[in-house]
């Protein structure tokens, strides 16, 4: 949990409600001052890829002329602003939920509960781009830090969630 969450929606139930929900990754939504989808590392969906031209400077390890930064692929990719926005119906129906859950292919880490065994079995938070690495690479081009950790889940049959109608405050910078 970061330093500088001040409050949590349902604060007595806040805890037990991550944990009851079983998950082996989960994060809630964090908000912070006018804007309630605050950590955007929190996702599912699609997210663009470097061309030809930059993977192979990728694989030569030329990293100083790589250009590529990762981004959402407009209109593939869920958000939490995107539930609460009540596309398809599903915050209308789901509002007053607070076990309610979504899955994801990325968490933030604003606040995050991670099964203990994860980080038993080696996963952590990568410290390097993670996706599209290849034995001649030294990194990939997207999944550092907590984006990564999902990345990383996966390959061990794990996976990542989210509660969008439990959240906590963070501070405004």
């Amino acid at each position: 949990m970061d330093s500088d969450i001040i409050k949590f929606k349902n604060n007595r139930k806040f805890l037990k409600t991550l944990i009851k929900a079983n998950k082996d990754i989960i994060v809630p939504r964090i908000d912070i001052f006018g804007m309630k989808d605050y950590d955007k590392n929190s996702w599912r969906g699609e997210r663009t890829k470097p061309n030809q031209n930059q993977l192979k400077m990728m694989d030569n390890n030329d990293w100083e002329n790589v250009d590529y930064i990762p981004k959402d692929k407009e209109g593939k990719i869920y958000h939490y602003e995107n539930y609460l926005k009540n596309e398809n119906n599903e915050y209308e129906i789901n509002k007053n939920n607070l076990n309610y859950v979504v899955p994801l292919d990325s968490v933030g880490g604003a606040v995050l509960l991670v099964k203990s065994i994860i980080f038993k079995q080696g996963i952590m938070f990568p410290t390097s781009y993670i996706v599209g690495t290849t034995w001649d690479r030294i990194e990939g081009y997207d999944g550092i830090e907590t984006e990564g950790i999902c990345y990383m889940a996966k390959s061990l049959g794990y996976s990542c969630w989210g509660m969008p109608n439990l959240y906590a405050l963070h501070a405004g910078t």
